[in-house]
């Protein structure tokens, strides 16, 4: 099975598509997975911005600051 990206959305870095792709590896059981990138859109609104946030498990929304 081959991949390509991105395998996040514009808005956030959730991953749901590399969250989908995954269930469906998991269903398929392919011999291989090749995954080819960009994994993250340079697109994404979240990098553009310089304002990283994600939803941690428990639902809380998180602000990640870099330098």
């Amino acid at each position: 099975m081959v991949a390509c990206g991105p395998f996040s959305v514009k808005n956030e870095l959730s991953y749901e598509a590399l969250k989908d792709l995954m269930r469906e590896v998991n269903r398929d059981k392919p011999h291989a997975l090749i995954l080819a990138g960009p994994f993250l859109s340079t697109l994404n609104e979240d990098i553009s911005t310089g304002e990283i946030r994600y939803t941690s498990p428990d639902g809380d929304l998180n602000f990640v600051e870099y330098g």
